[in-house]
C-alpha cells in the first residue's frame, strides 16, 4: 500500500514539472515546423509611402555681422551703441564693400534705417578717401540705370552731395546730362548746391578744386536748368575767382545772357557766403561807384548778407568813405545786422572820420532801432 502511494505522488510531481517547463511556451504560438527541403515564403511587406523630395536650402546672402539673415535685428530695435559699432566696423572697409553693405541693407535685410545710416557712412568714406575710377563708374552707372529703384538712386545722389568732393561733384555734373527722370534730375541740381555748401568748412585746396570745376561749367555750359545750381554752389564756396565771375555776370548788360545774369544775381542774393576770399571782388565793385548804382548796391548788399566780421568791417570802411547817398543803406544794414552790433558801435566813434556825417548818424539811429526791436525779444 505504501508503495502504491509513493507511485501516485511521483506521478503527480512529474506531471507538475512538465507543466511548469512548458507553460511559457503556451503564451505564444509555437513556430510551425518547416521541412528542411521546403523553402519558406517571404512575408508580404507593404511598400513605404513615397516622401516628396526635400527642397534644398538656398544659400543665404553673406551678412557683415556673420549672422543668419533670419536672426538679423533691425536697426530700429538696437541701441545707439550697437548701431554705431556696426557702422564703425563697416566704415573700415573699402568703398566697394561699404557700397555693397548699403545695398544689402535695403535689398537683403530690408532695413531702411540701416541703409540710410550706411549712406551717411559711405559719404564720409568718399570724403576722406580717393575713390578709384572703377568705383566712381559703378556709382554713376547705378544712378543712371532705370532698373534700380528711384529711392536707391536718389539716396546715392545724396551720398555724392554730402561727400562734397571734386570726384563726387564730377559724377553729379555728368549725371545731369544722362538722367531722364525729372525728379532725379532736380535732385541732382540740389546736390550740386549741397556740394558748394559742404565745402564751406573745407580747407583752401577743396575750395579751389570745386570752384574751378564749377567755373568751367559756368563759362561753357548752355544748360539753362543747370546754371542756377552752379551759380549757387560757386557763391557758397566763395573763392575770389568764383565771386568775380558771378558779379561780372550779375551786372552785365544786354539780353543775350539773361539766364546767366539772373542766376548770378539770385546766387549772390541768397547763398550763404562765409569765405573771406569773397570780400575783395565785392569791395572792388564799391570803389568809385555811386552808392545808389546797381553795381554798388549789389556788392554792398552781398557784404551785408555775409554777416561775418571781415565782411562787416569792409562794409563800414566803405560807408565811412561814401557819399551821403549811402546813408539809407547804412541804416538798413544796421537794423538788419546778423552779427553782434559792437562792430557798428565802434564805427561811430567820434575819432573816426566820415566823409559824410549823415552816414555816421544813419548808423547811430540804426543801432537805437536795432536794440529797441530786440529789447523784449528772446
Amino acid at each position: 500500500m505504501k508503495n502504491k502511494y509513493i507511485l501516485i505522488i511521483g506521478a503527480v510531481v512529474s506531471f507538475l514539472t512538465v507543466c511548469i517547463v512548458f507553460w511559457p511556451e503556451q503564451k505564444s504560438s509555437p513556430a510551425p515546423v518547416v521541412p528542411a527541403n521546403v523553402p519558406s515564403p517571404l512575408p508580404a511587406v507593404a511598400p513605404a509611402p513615397v516622401q516628396p523630395p526635400t527642397a534644398m536650402a538656398q544659400p543665404q546672402p553673406a551678412s557683415f555681422s556673420n549672422a543668419p539673415i533670419s536672426t538679423q535685428r533691425q536697426f530700429e530695435n538696437m541701441s545707439n551703441r550697437e548701431r554705431n559699432a556696426i557702422l564703425a566696423e563697416i566704415a573700415n572697409q573699402d568703398l566697394a564693400s561699404i557700397f555693397h553693405a548699403w545695398l544689402d541693407a535695403g535689398r537683403v535685410e530690408h532695413d531702411p534705417m540701416k541703409q540710410g545710416s550706411l549712406a551717411t557712412t559711405l559719404a564720409g568714406a568718399v570724403q576722406v578717401r580717393a575713390p578709384d575710377p572703377t568705383f566712381l563708374n559703378q556709382v554713376q552707372t547705378f544712378i543712371a540705370d532705370g532698373a534700380n529703384s528711384t529711392m536707391e538712386r536718389s539716396q546715392l545722389l545724396g551720398v555724392l552731395g554730402e561727400a562734397a568732393t571734386k570726384e563726387s561733384l564730377d559724377v553729379l555734373l555728368q549725371e545731369t546730362t544722362v538722367l531722364s527722370d525729372p525728379n532725379l534730375k532736380y535732385q541732382t541740381m540740389k546736390e550740386i548746391i549741397a556740394v558748394g555748401e559742404g565745402a564751406q568748412y573745407g580747407d583752401g585746396k577743396i575750395h579751389e578744386e570745386l570752384s574751378l570745376a564749377l567755373e568751367q561749367v559756368w563759362k561753357e555750359s548752355q544748360n539753362q536748368v543747370l546754371l542756377p545750381s552752379v551759380a549757387m554752389a560757386m557763391a557758397a564756396i566763395g573763392t575770389q575767382n568764383g565771386i568775380e565771375l558771378l558779379v561780372s555776370s550779375a551786372v552785365t548788360t544786354g539780353s543775350s545772357n539773361g539766364v546767366r545774369k539772373q542766376a548770378a544775381q539770385n546766387a549772390l542774393a541768397n547763398a550763404t557766403i562765409l569765405n573771406p576770399h569773397a570780400i575783395p571782388p565785392l569791395v572792388a565793385r564799391l570803389s568809385n561807384q555811386d552808392p545808389t548804382s546797381a553795381t554798388s548796391k549789389l556788392a554792398s548788399d552781398t557784404l551785408a548778407r555775409m554777416g561775418t566780421k571781415e565782411a562787416t568791417l569792409a562794409l563800414i570802411v566803405w560807408i565811412r568813405t561814401a557819399e551821403a547817398t549811402a546813408a539809407p543803406l547804412a541804416h538798413s544794414y544796421v537794423i538788419n545786422a546778423k552779427n553782434p552790433v559792437d562792430i557798428w558801435d565802434a564805427a561811430i566813434n567820434s575819432s573816426l572820420p566820415f566823409r559824410s556825417e549823415q552816414n555816421r548818424e544813419a548808423i547811430r539811429t540804426g543801432l537805437v532801432e536795432y536794440r529797441a526791436s530786440r529789447r523784449f525779444g528772446p
